[in-house]
């Protein structure tokens, strides 16, 4: 008997554009490469999380894989510069080097008519054809509950699936070891050999009669253009993965407790990946997009971002009024996302008496233009399903953490009418801990400390010298220049929060420096070995400073080559005859005199 699959689903995330490489000539690590995250993962439907999670670096010279060690954080799409090692075909990223940074991405719009590829392929030691042509046409493109179906239904009609079926081809392959890109690539060249234009098509969808060696029904790249479906040609798979295609995560919910009682939402909340049962991106085998994940396709348009006491009009997800969803923001950054669906069509065949077309559904999610899993929330906690999430008509929900309460008034099919209340702030953000002003020059201070907490969300610091205002941030440093030197300065940072309210001031002062005029003494004993690929490799005595030596630049032929912290440094002139010379510097500028000049012979 055929082994059930167990994981049926698989996402790889690629987010954004490439990036060049650079090097860093002298680094601890080694080298430096830029570029944007992208993560791969495996999705277990079945037990309910990710699995075989990597990292990679999308670089203008290729994908470049990565080895994250334990403690550093990198989060798809995000923009970043890391320093570390190649190692194995990997590249080890250094925990004193990684410099992650970036913002989010969002889904780019998905509209007009989308041609498609269909490549069938089987193996050298499985050459089964599990499903006919018309088949697979008729799953993707041509039934009334196909995959083109269901986003038409989706997009209102905005989008449509066209394209073709090509195949079967028996790959040069077997099936060991799940190498879908090697086989996706195997099956293009076999689809362009027969003459099929590949070039003419934005998707490809790689169907494969179902192996053991691929733990997952479908695999995809978010957002990207190609998706692989291991032997479950279904409307919920297929969908599933051209919606991470399209640029959508996963549909969440959120399974929270207060001690053993469940409750709609509180600090004690258990993710399920894909949990949600009104979502093909989630649990269900047909339902179409939440109003969420619309809006990040463009199917929807944005909806209401509601900040005032009131009642406010929900209109039906899938229709035409507005708004078709209502967002309401928390200190987290996220927003508590409300959505009216209505039974519709062949894929939202909700019966009458179904609690989701009889109430509101509440999701935690941030804003439309950044991918990350929806997260539905139970409004009846009491039963033990997600079946009846939504807030019936008469029932409020308490936001345990700000008092925020939201009632569903009334629901008809033109829409919902749903009571949003807020609670006046009156607390003001904590005191910012930790303060600390350290001299950085003789001119300039820099100023530390850490987060403040705010029941609300704290908004800015606001940083003062004596009782002048120096200016505002939302970071945790800030550095006051042209100062006088020599000088005792003090210091008052106030955190305010989004309601306007300021905590109690922390405090600190600091004497800038002395005006240093005295350069570092000249590195001595500069020596260089040339080792093999013509590797130069450059030692020095350290220099002494009255202050401090900040660091070194190393000039090759009188131009400057690299700059370094410590007292070594490499080179890679190429073949010829080079001269090195090497300088001290301080903090303030101070430039000692050369050491050298070394001729070198590489």
């Amino acid at each position: 008997m055929k082994r059930l699959m167990q994981v049926i689903g698989a996402v790889v995330v690629v987010l954004g554009v490439s990036v060049g490489v650079t090097t860093a000539a002298g680094a601890s690590s080694g080298l430096e490469i830029a570029g944007r995250v992208r993560e791969s993962h495996g999705d277990d439907f079945s037990h309910g999380h990710e699995v075989d999670e990597h990292y990679a670096l999308e670089t203008a010279g290729g994908v470049v894989k990565l080895d994250v060690p334990e403690g550093i954080m990198l989060t798809p799409g995000q923009q970043a510069r890391l320093r570390g090692h190649y190692d194995h075909g990997k590249f080890v990223v250094a925990d004193a080097g990684s410099r992650p940074g970036g913002g989010d991405v969002a889904a780019a719009a998905v509209s007009g008519n989308k041609n498609v590829a269909v490549l069938l392929f089987n193996f050298t030691n499985d050459t089964s054809q599990p499903w006919t042509t018309s088949t697979v046409r008729n799953v993707v493109f041509d039934s009334t509950t196909s995959v083109n179906a269901y986003y038409q239904d989706a997009s209102n009609g905005s989008l449509t699936l066209s394209g073709n079926v090509f195949g079967w081809y028996t790959i040069g392959m077997d099936n060991s070891g799940c190498q879908y890109d090697n086989w996706g690539t195997a099956a293009r060249n076999a689809a362009t050999a027969a003459g099929v234009p590949l070039s003419s098509y934005q998707y490809i969808v790689y169907a494969f009669p179902s192996t053991a060696s691929c733990g997952w029904a479908g695999l995809a790249y978010l957002p990207g253009t190609g998706a692989w479906i291991n032997g479950s040609m279904t409307l919920r798979v297929v969908a599933h993965e051209l919606g991470h295609n399209f640029g959508v995560h996963h549909a969440s919910t959120l399974d929270c407790t207060n001690g053993s009682t469940r409750v709609t939402l509180s600090g004690n909340c258990t993710m399920n990946e894909y949990g949600d049962p009104f979502s093909v991106m989630g649990s269900a085998a047909t339902r179409l997009h939440n109003n969420w994940h619309r809006t990040q396709l463009g199917f929807n348009p944005a909806g209401q971002v509601v900040s005032t006491s009131g009642d406010y009009l929900l209109a039906p997800a899938d229709g035409s009024g507005s708004p078709r969803m209502l967002s309401i923001a928390r200190p987290d950054g996220t927003y508590f996302q409300l959505e009216f669906r209505q039974p519709t069509g062949l894929f939202d065949n909700f019966s009458p008496s179904d609690p989701v077309v009889n109430g509101v559904s509440i999701r935690i999610a941030p804003a439309p233009n950044v991918i990350i899993q929806s997260k539905l929330l139970d409004a009846t906690p009491e039963t033990a399903t997600f079946a009846d999430a939504a807030l019936p008509v008469g029932r409020s929900f308490v936001d345990p953490g700000t008092g925020l309460q939201i009632t569903t008034k009334a629901v008809g099919p033109s829409g919902a009418t749903v009571g949003i209340q807020f609670v006046p702030d009156t607390q003001p953000p904590s005191t910012p801990p930790g303060l600390t002003a350290t001299p950085k020059s003789s001119s300039s201070i820099g100023l530390a400390w850490g987060a403040s907490s705010d029941n609300v969300g704290v908004a800015y610091y606001r940083v003062y010298r004596g009782a002048t205002l120096l200016g505002t941030t939302t970071a945790l440093t800030y550095t006051d220049s042209g100062l006088s030197a020599s000088t005792l300065y003090s210091y008052q940072v106030v955190a305010v929060d989004t309601s306007g309210l300021a905590s109690t001031p922390a405090s600190a002062s600091a004497t800038t420096m002395t005006v240093d005029t005295q350069a570092p003494t000249t590195p001595t004993n500069l020596r260089a070995t040339v080792s093999k690929g013509r590797t130069v490799s450059l030692t020095w005595t350290a220099s002494t400073d009255n202050v401090g030596v900040a660091g070194y630049r190393v000039y090759r032929g009188g131009v400057l080559d690299t700059t370094v912290s410590s007292t070594s440094a490499t080179d890679r002139p190429g073949r010829g005859t080079f001269t090195y010379t090497v300088v001290a510097y301080d903090a303030n500028g101070n430039v000692s005199g050369s050491a050298g000049p070394l001729t070198v012979n590489v």
